[in-house]
């Protein structure tokens, strides 16, 4: 995400045209068997925290490959829609947050 914002200096008067940040990826992390999850060691800034979309696990032994397909569909923090939507974490050095996130199990069609 790149955002341009337009300010003027307090101090000399003097106008920036723009400022700029842009977020990357970071990398990522596996959840525990109860959900939670942990990154370490972030540096300081800002960070957005989001599932990637996961098909269900299907037991081998009952899964029926005409059967119906279900699966975690990508969710954002906190319930945003999108991307864009959602919020912006600001970290300091060795500080924590919580994040709750909530995937629903929903219908998959192929």
């Amino acid at each position: 995400m790149t955002r341009s914002t337009k300010f003027k200096s307090k101090s000399t008067g003097a106008k920036c045209r723009t400022a700029r940040r842009t977020l990357v990826p970071t990398g990522g992390t596996p959840a525990r068997a109860n959900g939670e999850f942990r990154f370490a060691n972030l540096r300081k800034g800002d960070y957005k925290v989001f599932t990637n979309e996961l098909l269900d696990r299907q037991d081998l032994l009952t899964f029926d490959p005409r059967g119906q397909l279900y699966g975690y569909p990508t969710g954002y923090y906190p319930a945003a829609a999108d991307f864009e939507e959602a919020s912006i974490i600001h970290l300091n050095g060795g500080e924590s947050f919580p994040v709750s996130l909530t995937p629903s199990r929903r219908e998959y069609y192929p």
